[in-house]
């Protein structure tokens, strides 16, 4: 039930119960209510707020807390439907502006018979609330609402640009961040594409945005679940500002618009940090921008969940906890390599093993994992980075792509004194692993003695089961499966639902194949045998092909058989 406002409550006692609970729920230590304290003080924030706009505490627990504290309902907003979707409650004019409902975080809802209703990130907030219990001359029932779902709700109801916040003056370390929080409230144009645009990326779940400056228009883009989608189309004049507040919040050179930069830049939403992987290029008609998005919230740190299956999961989990050797994960660029060996030294963590890596770039980090960022233009690449390695008294070796012969051998030679190498490398499959390390020259004999394995995958978007529907396949379908000997007893297609934005498709799931050297194959490895001999001994050592596997995924209903062809192409 809703509560009626009681401006008698002990806002600072209530407010140490709402910190205590999101402390206690938390595990928060003292350097993160430190944190929260200086930008309290700065900014005026309350401390629960100022734990939400540092990313430490997410939208969904603060209300939670404040639910749980204070006996309140928590506020859902109404579907976003011209149809559906209530109208805006009108303002009493002259006494309340929609900035006002802005900067005290309020949305009237509704007004009846003396009891106004209304949405609060803060229902502590008792200034903002007695302003609102005057100007409608109601008293007001609370509902506690997620801090993005107001601010969206108030852009969508009392569309209004504010005035920039007057900059303050702060010293210390917490000026970047105290900048970062009083950045938000800024209601430029460029502030205000980039900020809706990664916003509404996080919500379709995009992997990349795309800035593209063209002739007479800025166009974005989403890479959804593999896919480009066009997400809207600015005027021209937008690009440079555009690109500009990209640069500002990745730390790059404003002025050089020549050569192509690359940086890294942190945003809150909903309550938690998202950092960006920024690259700009020059091109004929302005800089372009592509943001790649690393959530570490959404990324998948188990093996299962992200879609290994069977007699794979199995022998990728067996090869992380191996105590030495080289397993590989090959496949295109895209294809979900590094999250694959993230998941996997994700099951190491708390194995007290002493765990590094180098990487091109690092794309997200752990605490467990001491990761190294390579810099060939410095001279420390992969192949260094590794030399060094040894000397660090290593557990466990990763590296982010096998690229060169210098790299390959160090690795080899890493696995046969005793360390675990986990890599990734280019090729088309499993098996043809083992001929890109041919020929970056190691030896059959070397090869057989070091490789543990290796596997190959592919990511293919997942079917919505909500609106999935049987199908037939097509001519075309039919000679792709007979070329292939394969024969799917059932195929389904996409249609689209409200669950799934009308896509008909839901995330991606991988289709993957693996083999672990057995003896008949390591002796075959070690003799040079050709690709197609060790193709049989990996089938017989209980390889799946990735052909296989996607023929099991079709008829299982959870991709589409178009898919599975044009991913694993022809």
């Amino acid at each position: 039930m809703t509560t009626p406002l009681n401006l008698a409550d002990p806002a600072p006692d209530t407010r140490r119960a709402v910190l205590e609970r999101l402390v206690a729920a938390a595990g928060l230590g003292d350097s993160a209510l430190s944190r929260a304290r200086q930008l309290a003080q700065a900014t005026g924030l309350p401390p629960e707020h100022a734990l939400n706009r540092l990313g430490i505490v997410n939208d969904d627990a603060l209300a939670q807390a404040y639910v749980e504290v204070l006996g309140l309902d928590l506020w859902t907003p109404p579907p976003i439907d011209a149809e559906t979707a209530p109208e805006p409650l009108e303002l009493p004019a002259g006494q309340l502006s929609p900035d006002y409902l802005r900067r005290h975080g309020l949305l009237p809802l509704s007004l009846v018979e003396g009891v106004l209703e209304v949405a609060v990130h803060d229902p502590l907030g008792e200034e903002g609330l007695a302003g609102l219990a005057f100007a409608f001359s109601a008293q007001p029932r609370l509902l506690v609402a997620r801090v993005s779902d107001l601010k969206e709700a108030l852009d969508r109801r009392y569309p209004q640009q504010r005035a920039p916040a007057e900059p303050r003056a702060v010293a210390g370390a917490m000026r970047a961040e105290i900048e970062r929080v009083e950045d938000e409230s800024l209601s430029s144009d460029a502030v205000s594409i980039v900020t809706q645009t990664v916003s509404q990326a996080m919500r379709r779940r995009a992997s990349d945005i795309h800035f593209e400056p063209r002739r007479h228009d800025l166009a974005v883009r989403l890479r959804v679940d593999g896919r480009l989608i066009d997400y809207r189309s600015l005027d021209r004049e937008h690009g440079e500002p555009v690109v500009t507040r990209i640069k500002v919040l990745a730390g790059l050179d404003l002025g050089e618009r020549r050569l192509p930069q690359d940086g890294r830049a942190t945003l809150v939403h909903e309550g938690r940090n998202i950092e960006l992987r920024v690259s700009i290029m020059p091109t004929v008609h302005g800089e372009s921008a592509v943001l790649r998005i690393l959530d570490r919230n959404e990324m998948a740190t188990k093996l299962d969940s992200l879609g290994f299956r069977g007699d794979t999961l199995a022998t990728l989990t067996a090869a992380a906890r191996a105590p030495s050797g080289v397993f590989l994960v090959s496949g295109p660029t895209g294809s979900g390599k590094t999250t694959s060996l993230y998941a996997m030294l994700n099951l190491l963590k708390g194995s007290r093993q002493k765990i590094l890596s180098v990487e091109d770039p690092v794309e997200y980090r752990f605490d467990h994992v001491i990761q190294v960022q390579a810099a060939p233009q410095i001279g420390l690449t992969f192949a260094s980075a590794l030399r060094s390695f040894l000397r660090q008294d290593p557990d466990v070796m990763l590296i982010g792509e096998i690229r060169d012969a210098e790299t390959a051998e160090i690795a080899f030679q890493a696995a046969m004194t005793g360390h675990l190498v986990l890599a990734s490398i280019h090729a088309n499959d499993a098996v043809r692993v083992i001929g890109r390390l041919r020929d970056l020259q190691l030896p059959g004999y070397q090869i057989a003695a070091a490789l543990l394995g290796a596997s190959a995958q592919r990511l293919v978007r997942r079917l919505c089961l909500a609106c999935r529907e049987p199908g037939q396949a097509s001519p075309a379908e039919q000679r792709w499966c007979e070329r292939h000997g394969l024969a799917p007893a059932q195929v389904w297609q996409a249609k689209g639902c409200i669950a799934c934005e009308q896509e008909g498709y839901v995330g991606r799931t991988v289709l993957s194949e693996c083999f672990t050297i057995t003896p008949e194959l390591a002796e075959a490895i070690a003799a040079d045998a050709p690709g197609d001999r060790l193709a049989v001994l990996a089938a017989r050592a209980g390889m799946t092909p990735l052909k296989a596997d996607a023929q099991a995924l079709v008829e299982a209903g959870e991709i589409t058989l178009a898919d599975a062809m044009r991913v694993l192409g022809d």
